[in-house]
C-alpha cells in the first residue's frame, strides 16, 4: 500500500500499476462509509474510465488568509466574497510598505482564479486547455494585474519556494494571502501574536478553489492485497482521521470529520471544512494521458510569464496550449 495524490495515482493506474478496488468497495464500501462520507471530488480524483484506484485520507485545498487587525485599521468590516471585493479591499490595506495581497510564485496557486472563473485545464473530448479561453485569459490577466496595473501585490519572486507570500503575511507586509493548511504552524511560530483568519474561496462566476492531499492505493502486482485492503480500511476511518487531525493537523475528505463537534469548534478546522466541498479536481481527465508534467512545465512558463514578466496574457496562452496539445498528442 502506497500514499501519493490522486493525479499520481491515476497515472500509475494508465500504466497497469495500480489495483483497482471496486471489488471490495463493493464488499466493504457501505460498512466504512464509502464514497457517500468523502466529500465527491476526493472520491472522483481517484477514478478513471469506471474504476477506482485509491481512497482519499487527508483532504485540503486553498483558502484566502486574511489579517484582522490589518482589516479593522483599514474600516473593512469583513472578508471579500467576490472578486470585486478582494480587489477593494486590495487597495484599501496597501498603504506604508505593506501589501493588500501577496502572489505566489508557484504556478499551482494561480488555480483557484481559474477554477472561480468557470476554467478547466484540460478537456478530454476536445483535447484541448484552458478552457473556455476567454474565461482563462480574464483569470489570468486579473492575476498580473494586481501586480502590475494594481501594484497591491508585489513581483512574485522566481524560483522553488512557494514559501514566499507566506513570509509576507507573516511579517505583517501583506494582509491577503492564497494558502492552506500547510502554512499555518510556520505563521503561528514567527508571528504568534498575529490575528489572521481563514474564509471561503472568492466567488467569480462560481465558488470554487483547489483540490490536495493525499491517499492511498495498492500496488497491481502486491502480494497480500486482501491485508493491504484491511489496514486501508482501518487508517481511512472516521476515528483514525479525528485523532491525526487533532494530533498532525490534517484535514480530512470525510463529511462526517466535517460535522464533528471538536472540528466544528476549531475556528481553523471548521474554514478549512466549510471550504472543502468546494474543492475541485484541477487536473481532471489529464493524469491518464501520461503527459501531465510536460503540460504543468509548459503551464508553469505561462503563468510565470504573464504574473511575474508581465507579458501578454493572450499570446501566452495560445503558446502554452499549443505546447500542451503536442505533448498530449
Amino acid at each position: 500500500m502506497e500514499q501519493p495524490g490522486g493525479a499520481a495515482t491515476v497515472a500509475l493506474a494508465a500504466a497497469g500499476d495500480v489495483r483497482a478496488l471496486d471489488d471490495y468497495i463493493a464488499k466493504d464500501g457501505a460498512a466504512i462509509g464509502y464514497p457517500d462520507d468523502w466529500q465527491a471530488a476526493a472520491v472522483e480524483s481517484w477514478q478513471s474510465q469506471g474504476k477506482t484506484y485509491g481512497v482519499q485520507m487527508a483532504l485540503t485545498c486553498n483558502l484566502l488568509f486574511y489579517n484582522r487587525q490589518m482589516f479593522a485599521a483599514a474600516g473593512i468590516t469583513r472578508p471579500p466574497d467576490t472578486w470585486d471585493e478582494f480587489l477593494a479591499a486590495a487597495k484599501e490595506l496597501t498603504r506604508g510598505g505593506v501589501h493588500g495581497f501577496a502572489a505566489n510564485q508557484d504556478y499551482s496557486y494561480s488555480t483557484p482564479w481559474l477554477l472561480e472563473n468557470g476554467v478547466r485545464y484540460y478537456d478530454p473530448a476536445a483535447k484541448d486547455f484552458l478552457v473556455p479561453g476567454p474565461a482563462a485569459i480574464e483569470a489570468l490577466q486579473f492575476q498580473a494585474d494586481l501586480v502590475h496595473k494594481h501594484k497591491v501585490a508585489p513581483v512574485p519572486t522566481a524560483g522553488t519556494d512557494y514559501s514566499g507570500p507566506q513570509k509576507l503575511f507573516t511579517a505583517k507586509r501583506a494582509a491577503m494571502i492564497l494558502s492552506g493548511p500547510w502554512d499555518l504552524k510556520p505563521i503561528r511560530e514567527g508571528a504568534p501574536d498575529l490575528d489572521f483568519g481563514l474564509t471561503l474561496p472568492l466567488r467569480k462566476v462560481r465558488r470554487s478553489t483547489n483540490l490536495a492531499g493525499a491517499g492511498f492505493f495498492i500496488p497491481a502486482k502486491a502480494s497480500k492485497a486482501d491485508l493491504a485492503w484491511d489496514l486501508l480500511k482501518r487508517i481511512v476511518s472516521l476515528q483514525t482521521q479525528l485523532k491525526v487531525s487533532k494530533e498532525a493537523g490534517l484535514t480530512a475528505p470525510r463529511k462526517s470529520w466535517a460535522a464533528d463537534a471538536e472540528v466544528k469548534a476549531d475556528a481553523t478546522m471548521n474554514a478549512v471544512a466549510q471550504a472543502l466541498p468546494f474543492a475541485t479536481d484541477w487536473n481532471a481527465g489529464l493524469p491518464q494521458t501520461g503527459k501531465k508534467s510536460e503540460v504543468d512545465d509548459a503551464y508553469k512558463t505561462l503563468y510565470q510569464s504573464v504574473v511575474l514578466s508581465d507579458k501578454p496574457v493572450d499570446a501566452a496562452v495560445k503558446s502554452f496550449a499549443d505546447a500542451a496539445k503536442r505533448a498530449v498528442g
